[in-house]
């Protein structure tokens, strides 16, 4: 029996409806400085990727995955830290009897006020490290169908 995550996105989705992963790789390779979002957004993510490729091979890349929760208590925490008011939430099953999975915590990525290379650096290695107690992402490069939105 395959096991249920949790998902949240601003569109509507029916039940049955496939998400393929990388949609946040494609937004943050559209990136272009100041007119779309943060571009400290973009140096985060790219010193992710890079730490993530040194350091951490075998795992997920950020750029080609999607980003899920182990039940709705942390989507609904993830959904409120991001501010994130237009989402909605969906129970999903990953489309791979095998899947490839990566646990992080997401409030690593998150961005502070004097924060540098070094902290980018330090918060992506504990992040690929994972095996987080709280604040649980589960990173995948598998799509996901929807079950139903909750």
């Amino acid at each position: 029996m395959p096991m249920t995550y949790y998902f949240c996105c601003s569109y509507l989705l029916g039940s049955g409806s496939i998400v393929e992963p990388g949609n946040w790789g494609r937004m943050i390779k559209k990136y272009q400085a100041p007119s779309i979002g943060n571009p400290w957004v973009l140096v985060r993510e790219l010193i992710f990727e890079q730490v993530r490729y040194s350091s951490f091979p075998q795992k997920p890349s950020r750029f080609k995955s999607l980003f899920l929760c182990p039940d709705q208590q942390h989507i609904e925490q993830f959904k409120n830290f991001g501010n994130r008011l237009f989402d909605l939430c969906y129970e999903v099953e990953i489309q791979d009897c095998n899947p490839v999975i990566h646990l992080g915590d997401w409030t690593l990525p998150s961005l502070s006020i004097n924060e540098d290379y070094a902290a980018f650096e330090q918060k992506a290695t504990t992040y690929w490290h994972g095996n987080p107690a709280q604040n649980i992402e589960v990173v995948t490069p598998h799509p996901v169908k929807i079950i139903r939105r909750i």
